[in-house]
């Protein structure tokens, strides 16, 4: 047992400048240590050394224990209070509270792991005196950028940041749409977002408290236009027994969008650009059609102008002895997607203000 209290101890070039061995309970603190080899050099077979409040000087390595149950530093009232290392401003150690004892930082506590710090073996200090405190902010690893979000699809984005001392945690201010991991800098949505732009603020602090922020938006949009379904006539159907055709289609959006404005296409040939599918199901009825094949489709515009066409159907009319060319058209719109009979009609008759026309062929 050697307590040790207060003192000036310096090594001649390639000696130690203490030299604990086969010592246990060894007590060393408010001592100079002046030394060009080792400061303090413990032996495998000392242990419960205690060494704190010492400073340490132009020493090639500051600390050398080969034993794991040494002690360099005190604790008063939970707080870390180990020695002053010449080099300890070279360091990624820092202190948060102004308490003048090292608390946080990527090199903290100072041991053999810490970057630019002479430690051999085991043990750790952590308090180490003289420690500055961390006025740098993070950098972001790439800089936030704006998102373009589908409608509907999950939002993934991750931001990075790095410091000269610890990262600590990411955030989001928009906690009410979307969330971000802590420690990933995750962001993801939290509910279905709407079609608009959010205007949100990521942010990150290291363990120092300080704070680095980007803005940005989240765009949600659709780009595609509504969903087209053709339901009849069926694809490659032959009629045999009438003339008519009747063309029903299902057209719909998502969320918030709704259709504005569909066209029939028969035989590449536009009719009936004024359909309003903004409830669902549609139908156009043709009567009198010759003999013949017929290639439809159908091209639908939501509310934000974009376009969707469906791919193409074909049917046939073979009735024995033809029929006249005379074609009427009619459109109307299922309510809440339910399908509404409508009334055919021949050449030369309006109904609700919608005119027939006819073509001789």
């Amino acid at each position: 047992y050697i307590n040790v209290t207060g003192g000036f101890i310096s090594s001649h070039t390639g000696k130690d400048a203490i030299n604990i061995t086969g010592s246990n309970f060894t007590i060393i603190r408010n001592v100079t240590i002046n030394g060009s080899k080792t400061c303090i050099n413990i032996s495998a077979n000392s242990e419960n050394t205690s060494f704190f409040y010492n400073e340490l000087y132009n020493c090639s390595v500051y600390v050398r224990s080969w034993n794991a149950k040494n002690y360099f530093n005190t604790s008063v009232n939970g707080v870390g209070q180990g020695n002053y290392y010449q080099n300890i401003r070279g360091v990624a150690i820092y202190d948060s509270d102004g308490d003048n004892y090292g608390d946080t930082g990527i090199g903290y506590p100072y041991n053999a792991s810490t970057a630019g710090g002479n430690w051999t073996g085991f043990g750790a200090d952590y308090g180490p005196i003289g420690a500055g405190s961390d006025s740098s902010i993070p950098t972001w690893s790439q800089t936030p950028e704006n998102i373009t979000l589908q409608y509907g699809s999950a939002l993934n984005y991750t931001v990075n940041a790095s410091d000269n001392d610890a990262i600590d945690s990411y955030s989001v201010n928009d906690t009410a749409n979307f969330t971000m991991n802590r420690s990933t800098g995750q962001l993801e949505n939290s509910t279905l977002l709407a079609l608009q732009v959010y205007y949100i603020s990521l942010s990150v602090n290291d363990s120092s408290g300080n704070n680095l922020s980007a803005n940005i938006t989240v765009n949600v949009t659709s780009a595609l236009g509504p969903n087209i379904t053709l339901l009849w006539p069926e694809n490659n159907s032959v009629n045999y027994s009438s003339a008519s055709a009747q063309f029903i289609f299902l057209a719909n959006e998502i969320g918030a969008l709704e259709v504005d404005v569909c066209s029939l296409i028969v035989n590449g040939t536009t009719y009936n650009t004024s359909i309003d599918a903004a409830k669902g199901v549609n139908a156009t009825v043709w009567n009198n059609l010759p003999n013949g094949n017929y290639f439809w489709n159908i091209t639908c515009n939501n509310t934000l102008g974009l376009e969707n066409t469906s791919s193409a159907s074909i049917f046939s009319i073979n009735i024995s002895g033809g029929q006249a060319p005379i074609m009427g058209n009619l459109s109307c719109a299922g309510a809440n997607g339910i399908y509404r009979n409508c009334t055919t009609f021949t050449y030369g008759e309006t109904i609700a203000g919608i005119n027939a026309s006819c073509s001789d062929e």
